[in-house]
């Protein structure tokens, strides 16, 4: 143990990164000692990563990373010689880079909970930067208990991903990279609150393990109220790449068959601002949405320009003058988008930067009017991005809006684990988001009104999340509706849409509606056009057994429900999902009078489909 604890303490002095310097001697066909190839297993050719003696910032040799056209492969640093980051210690990253032509790449330190099994953590964090062919040196700094936190991501390994489009090849030499630490002279005085220390209390599931499935509930009693408003659905623009529901000259294209809750861009339409605000207006009325529930976003939708404080002013006042009744602003729409594309955020550098924005704006609101709610954009699990962002700008905010996707494999992951596990990471994740708001607001009520989720997995084959049948099928179904029976009763959330209410035919994975075929629906349409009609104003109590998940951290019924109730108890209303692979007889018993009449209707398909 003192050896270890000597080699690791060492280790937090020196260079981190396993032959950094590329000085080690390699075969020239395969990646050099100290680094593994990563992504896609029809991208990992040793061929396009080696050791290159012709180009060299320092030294002889540099680290050549080729990425051909329409491919996604990297490199990490071998996850033998992961680096173990030290409580309170400040990390500087540096290196030397160079490409065949301008172009932009991700570099960035993967955060591990576990190697064996390898189990994600949060980044400790990632850039985007530009190269070029000469030689450039880049350094960055993270502070572990400000940038991430090392009980959680316990082991790092550094990443550099290409981003050649589809279309272009891209060459990148590198040289020189060090990972070094030394301790944070008063960074326990800084250290952000880890949500993970929150001590909440075992969620609610209305029903215990039990081999039959048999459930109880009396009516006649409310336990609370439910959050109607965890059914919504997110538009994509006023007038964006789909069309609807208006074109860019501004003129209505759409028969409104379902409500929303947000729009984005609202700011960055063809017409001004006041035509836009005018526009989702006249759209929330024909679908009978009151507007105190519909949320406003003004910025572009890739977060590359900031739209300036007195722009939300007029829209806010256009709003007051006009007496429309929208007062929910989100300033900004994942404004952290830098962090995987170089294309998007820019309009943000830093935490901070969206901070100062977020304080002018909702100073400049509400001074033309106060009662206006101010919406902040938060990563779900960066911490600079998320917990940093909300601390610094406590006391602007009056809900988050974390967006809260989950990230699976779909196609390795089982029923199981996209219906229930995931849904039961993204529960406590919201549960902590909570706790964290109240924490850092101790004299404010702020909730989450979340503006966009969905089951967003990946194949491994680079394909666009939109694109893949799983996230729009049955476990994509399965997926929302359950999130949905547990957002319909969590404590400091009033609202959730799910993204996306229009998107193109070929692209199944988000989709609710589509005006290529404007007479069809995707599955995910009829999960709410059921869904929302049993979302009644007050939830029901209820008890008994059922079937759980496998044992693990998120264990749970394999069969959520969701009971609700009409305040005068004339009808009573049912949601029940089922994501085991087998049909599960039931028993409900509905104490107090006999009701008139029952309707019921199941969603169903293979788990393929």
């Amino acid at each position: 143990m003192t050896c270890y604890l000597l080699a690791l303490l060492l280790g937090a002095t020196g260079n981190l990164v396993p032959n950094g310097d590329l000085e080690a001697v390699s075969p020239p066909d395969a990646p050099p000692p100290g680094w593994t190839m990563w992504g896609a297993q029809q991208w990992k050719d040793p061929a396009n990563y080696g050791r290159d003696t012709t180009h060299a910032a320092a030294g002889v040799a540099s680290l050549r990373m080729h990425q051909p056209a329409g491919t996604g492969g990297y490199l990490v640093t071998s996850p033998e010689q992961a680096m173990v980051p030290l409580h309170n210690y400040r990390y500087r990253l540096s290196f030397q880079i160079r490409a065949d032509a301008p172009g932009s790449v991700i570099v960035g330190l993967q955060g591990y909970r576990t190697l064996a099994p390898y189990v994600d953590a949060p980044s400790a964090g990632s850039w985007s930067i530009e190269v070029g062919p000469e030689w450039r040196e880049y350094s960055y700094e993270v502070v572990e208990g400000q940038d991430f936190f090392s009980d959680e991501t316990a082991y790092l390994l550094l990443y550099i991903r290409p981003q050649a489009s589809a279309e272009t090849a891209q060459t990148l030499w590198l040289d020189e990279m060090v990972f070094r630490g030394s301790p944070e002279p008063g960074a326990e005085a800084r250290r952000l609150v880890d949500p993970a220390t929150f001590e909440l209390p075992p969620l609610d599931h209305g029903l215990q393990p039990g081999t039959t499935l048999a459930i109880s509930a009396d009516p006649r009693v409310a336990a609370g109220p439910t959050v109607q408003a965890a059914g919504g659905i997110s538009f994509h623009r006023l007038a964006g790449y789909t069309g609807v529901p208006y074109d860019r000259e501004g003129q209505m294209a759409l028969d409104p068959r379902l409500a929303m809750t947000r729009f984005y861009g609202v700011g960055d339409e063809p017409f001004d601002v006041e035509g836009a605000v005018d526009r989702a207006y006249e759209f929330a009325q024909l679908t009978g949405l009151p507007t105190e529930r519909v949320i406003l976003e003004l910025e572009d939708q890739g977060a590359r320009r900031r739209i300036a404080p007195e722009v939300w002013a007029r829209a806010a006042a256009r709003s007051v003058a006009r007496g429309y009744g929208f007062r929910r602003w989100e300033v900004g729409n994942e404004v952290y988008s830098a962090m995987w594309s170089g294309a998007y955020g820019g309009a943000y550098a830093t935490p901070e930067d969206y901070v100062a924005q977020v304080q002018a704006v909702a100073a400049a609101v509400r001074a033309v009017q106060p009662e206006a709610l101010i919406g902040l954009s938060v990563h779900h699990d960066n911490l600079p991005w998320g917990n940093r962002t909300l601390r610094l700008a406590a006391g602007s905010y009056d809900f988050i809006c974390p967006h809260l996707y989950v990230f699976p494999r779909v196609d390795r992951a089982d029923g199981v684990e996209l219906a229930i596990e995931r849904n039961q990471q993204a529960i406590d994740r919201a549960r902590r988001f909570v706790q964290l708001v109240r924490y850092y607001n101790p004299d404010r009520e702020v909730v989450i009104d979340d503006t966009e989720w969905g089951l967003h997995g990946g194949d491994g084959t680079g394909a666009r999340a939109d694109e893949l049948q799983p996230n729009g099928g049955i476990w994509g179904v399965l997926h929302r509706g359950i999130r949905v029976i547990y957002y319909a009763g969590l404590d400091g959330l009033i609202g959730a849409s799910s993204w996306e209410m229009f998107t193109r035919a070929t692209s199944p994975g988000f989709g609710i509606l589509t005006r290529d075929e404007p007479d069809r629906r995707f599955m995910i349409y009829w999960l709410y056009y059921y869904l929302n009609r049993s979302l009644l104003p007050e939830r029901v109590a209820t008890s008994g057994t059922g079937p759980w998940s496998r044992e693990s951290e998120w264990a749970a019924p394999l069969t959520p429900l969701l009971v609700t109730r009409e305040p005068d108890g004339s009808r009573v209303a049912v949601v029940w999902a089922n994501a085991s692979e087998a049909p599960q007889p039931a028993t409900l018993t509905l104490a107090g009078p006999a009701y008139a009449a029952v309707e019921a209707t199941t969603l169903t398909a293979a788990a393929d489909a």
